[in-house]
């Protein structure tokens, strides 16, 4: 019998392959483990194996192999008849083709597609392969991913780093909780209350941007909506063909979404109430004056209904028995929307005056070309490019003197 390992995993988290598949084949995705957690023992060639790992999963070693040469970083090998190789520190354990490691990042060889699933871990996250459509990561650290990542989805608390460049399709969307960096962009949404660096181009993606975003080299922005707070630095912008690109800066994007979101939260229940008052006030007039809507005196409203019942109800149809239910659940319900619009609008007064200021320093710099169709707003003031601009930065004027209205200046770089 060759040498082999024996694995003390957790058999639902491995999978069994041939005498002669890699290592990855087995662990194909991270596994956490704790300090000095055993992962597997080396069984000589000609030793038997022990019986109670008879069942479990084994890997023959190439020939020429040791188990040392197998044990990567972060690994420990005990002495003894049957050496235990097991973690040195509590992190993850993930493989290549002839090698085990454990480290603290979640590592993964391999690219992650809906066959593989996603990852959802507190750490980091390192991927050295793709993210197909549907996938998710999440991650209480920093994420990076080496290759493409297609219509996936990203949201750390830390960084995120695209090496591979992003492609968001209709739901792709990266969520930093820092900074971002990609190596291109195309449709999809980005947010990162950092800076946002892209090495090539940005195509019809959406971007909030809590400080600069940085388009480097001769990489452009077409098309989408851009919103960040402290400027954008391009080398061109929009098209010869005038595609729509919109760039928004020193507004704080994401205060400017939780308005927008509380805004349509406060709308939605305003309608909720309107339709509840309605069938309320319809309920009373069928029931003859029996019951009473009174939106300044709701408690009394619901006590007279539940008054009539119990004065009346042994004498009543029983569709106007559904009638008076009818009535008490359309206030209560008038009572919950209305504690939970109270609470909106505090949500949505509480935005507006934690907007974070705006950031009359923000620029907007294009080293090459401007094209029209380009829209810039900056506050109240808003820019609508008809004609090509050269090496150009945008600024914020605001009104002054006999200038009523604040305005977007131009000064050439």
């Amino acid at each position: 019998m060759p040498n082999m390992l024996i694995f003390a995993l957790p058999p639902e988290l491995i999978k069994a392959a041939g005498p002669t598949d890699p290592l990855s084949a087995i662990i194909s995705l991270p596994i956490p483990v704790e300090a000095q957690q055993p992962i597997a023992i080396y069984v000589g060639e000609g030793k038997e194996i022990p019986d109670q790992f008879r069942s479990a999963v084994k890997w023959h070693l190439p020939a020429g192999v040791t188990a040392r040469e197998v044990a990567g970083e972060g690994m420990t090998i005990s002495q003894g008849e049957y050496p235990m190789l097991a973690a040195a520190k509590k992190g993850f354990v993930s493989a290549t083709e002839k090698k085990i490691k454990v480290g603290g990042v979640y590592e993964v060889a391999r690219d992650l597609n809906s066959r593989t699933g996603g990852v959802e871990t507190s750490g980091s996250v390192l991927v050295h392969g793709s993210l197909s459509q549907g996938v998710t990561i999440m991650s209480g650290g920093d994420v990076e991913v080496r290759g493409l990542i297609d219509d996936a989805n990203i949201k750390a608390a830390g960084s995120i780093v695209a090496k591979g460049g992003f492609n968001g399709g209709e739901k792709g969307k990266l969520s930093a909780g820092k900074d971002l960096y990609c190596q291109f962009v195309q449709q999809g949404t980005l947010e990162a209350p950092g800076n946002i660096v892209v090495d090539g181009s940005i195509m019809n993606a959406n971007i909030l941007c809590g400080k600069k975003l940085v388009v480097r080299g001769n990489g452009f922005l077409v098309g989408g909506k851009v919103i960040a707070h402290e400027g954008v630095e391009v080398s061109r912008i929009g098209s010869e063909a005038a595609v729509v690109t919109e760039i928004e800066v020193g507004g704080n994007p994401f205060q400017l979404v939780r308005i927008e979101e509380a805004n349509e939260t406060v709308q939605n229940l305003e309608k909720d109430i309107a339709t509840v008052t309605g069938l309320a006030q319809y309920i009373s007039k069928q029931m003859g004056g029996m019951v009473r809507f009174d939106e300044a005196d709701l408690p009394t409203s619901l006590f007279t209904a539940a008054e009539a019942m119990r004065q009346q109800g042994a004498s009543l149809s029983d569709e106007k028995k559904e009638d008076l239910h009818k009535f008490g659940a359309s206030i209560m319900s008038y009572m919950r929307l209305q504690t939970r619009l109270e609470q909106e609008r505090k949500e949505l007064t509480g935005a507006a005056e934690d907007g974070g200021g705006f950031y009359a320093k923000a620029k907007v710099t294009v080293a090459k070309i401007a094209h029209p169709g380009t829209i810039i707003k900056m506050a109240t003031a808003v820019l609508r490019l008809d004609r090509e601009q050269e090496r150009v930065s945008f600024y914020y004027k605001p009104a002054s003197g006999d200038d009523k209205y604040a305005e977007i200046g131009m000064g050439y770089i």
